[in-house]
């Protein structure tokens, strides 16, 4: 069965030492795939990246806003922001429950998102920290690619774009720690440890070190990841579910994985298809507002737990834990009562309430996600995996046998837009999104949005 699963695999790719390697185009006839050379030149084009891409406002009003502010064009901007600000709050007072005003209450909240965009990016400038380039090339050049070239460039070929992502250098993270949680001690190791827990993540090793704030982080990961779900991800719900004719076989998720007693060709299979879809740009933009929700967070649990303290609110500790503490400081000569008295006061927060993200905070997040990472990501992905969810029915096999592949193939032809980062490039965009939304708190604050 093995060597059968091979064979089905080697009709779509070429291997080079393990390594997928497509070298021909394909061509669909009558249900079958057949191959033709496809031209490369061996080289890959480097991109002129614009830092935080453009576009990212949709009102004309915003689009305005944002040249300014990106370029920091006009001396007065302090002025001209306030006062569009001033506008767009008097404006929703004068909205009416008719046809017309639902048309203007849409605009409206438009109007909101994209200024909260761009709040949070004239606090990223405040604070000198540098904003993301965009990882979307022109033409044909939709896979994108920093470290791990060895490994994809071969499928990629003449689509490939080389891009330059900065690591997290010592001066971004203080100031990042600075601008987001201040003197904030407590805080700070939250932020640490989660951002720890994305670089070994990052760096492939699944089992990271253990601190008092782990388990409650590892809670918090998963309520992430369900309210991520729940809003459809960086690129939203697909338009439309697929019908049983269009989706005939159940596409494989993160949660068939199959068991350790599994037949060892099967987890080769879903091993390869993880990795395949972790070399996606939509699942990067996935991940990176899942680090944008850890920022909200951060936000919220920072300046409610420094408040619960100033007010003499924190829980007291029961003896075994002070008694357990007091033992480890003698060890470490360090105190540990502040640490177990944040992780006490942690557990005793719903994640559903510092989870509540507001439609406008959401808009503007998003707005980030598609200026770096490229707009309709999820359509690309729809129509990929629906044409799988058709082949696995036609050859009558696993649907990740035949998925796999098709992906592969949907990337080396540019039908969906890929991205390949080696590990220093994803702990920047962990970092950079946990900023974003740290920063997104305040910005929607300045808007009126009072679920921030």
């Amino acid at each position: 069965m093995l060597l059968l699963a091979l064979a089905v695999l080697a009709r779509h790719l070429a291997f080079t030492g393990g390594v997928p390697r497509c070298s021909r185009q394909r061509v669909r006839v009558w249900g079958h795939w057949n191959w033709a050379e496809e031209p490369w030149d061996g080289k890959i084009s480097v991109g002129a990246q614009e830092e935080w891409g453009w576009g990212a406002c949709h009102t004309e009003e915003g689009q305005g806003l944002e040249e300014l502010v990106k370029l920091g064009l006009a001396p007065d901007i302090d002025e001209k922001f306030e006062a569009v600000v001033e506008k767009l709050n008097s404006d929703g007072d004068n909205i009416d429950a008719s046809f017309e005003g639902a048309l203007a209450m849409e605009l409206l909240e438009r109007r909101r998102a994209d200024l909260v965009y761009l709040a949070v990016v004239r606090k990223y400038k405040s604070w000198s920290i540098p904003g993301l380039k965009t990882f979307q090339g022109t033409g044909n050049k939709t896979w994108a690619m920093c470290g791990g070239l060895q490994k994809w460039v071969g499928c990629a070929r003449k689509h490939a774009l080389g891009v330059y992502v900065p690591n997290v250098n010592a001066t971004v993270k203080q100031t990042a720690r600075q601008a987001i949680v201040g003197g904030n001690e407590e805080a700070k190791m939250l932020m640490d440890a989660y951002l720890d827990i994305a670089a070994s993540m990052a760096n492939g090793k699944h089992v990271v070190t253990e601190t008092p704030l782990t388990p409650f982080l590892i809670k918090l990961q998963q309520a992430i990841r369900e309210a991520t779900l729940s809003v459809g991800g960086a690129s939203g719900l697909p338009d439309r579910n697929r019908t049983a004719e269009e989706a005939p076989v159940d596409l494989p998720s993160l949660e068939s994985a199959p068991g350790d007693d599994a037949p060892e060709e099967d987890r080769t299979w879903f091993e390869f298809y993880v990795e395949v879809l972790d070399n996606t740009r939509v699942v990067h933009a996935d991940v990176y507002l899942s680090h944008v929700y850890f920022g909200i967070c951060l936000q919220r649990l920072a300046r409610r737990f420094q408040l619960a303290k100033m007010a003499g609110l924190l829980p007291e500790l029961p003896d075994v834990v002070l008694q357990r503490a007091r033992l480890e400081s003698s060890w470490s000569g360090t105190s540990n009562l502040e640490i177990e008295r944040f992780k006490e006061w942690l557990e005793a927060q719903e994640t559903s309430d510092i989870l509540s993200v507001s439609p406008t905070m959401l808009a503007a997040a998003r707005r980030q996600t598609d200026a770096i990472f490229g707009r309709g990501l999820r359509e690309e992905l729809f129509a990929v995996l629906t044409e799988a969810s058709q082949a696995a029915a036609w050859f009558q096999k696993p649907s990740v046998e035949t998925c796999t592949p098709l992906l592969v193939n949907a990337g080396a032809m540019a039908e969906i837009r890929m991205l390949s980062l080696g590990p220093m490039a994803r702990e920047r965009l962990a970092w950079d999104g946990v900023i974003f939304g740290a920063m997104l708190v305040d910005a929607a604050h300045l808007v009126g949005d009072d679920a921030a």
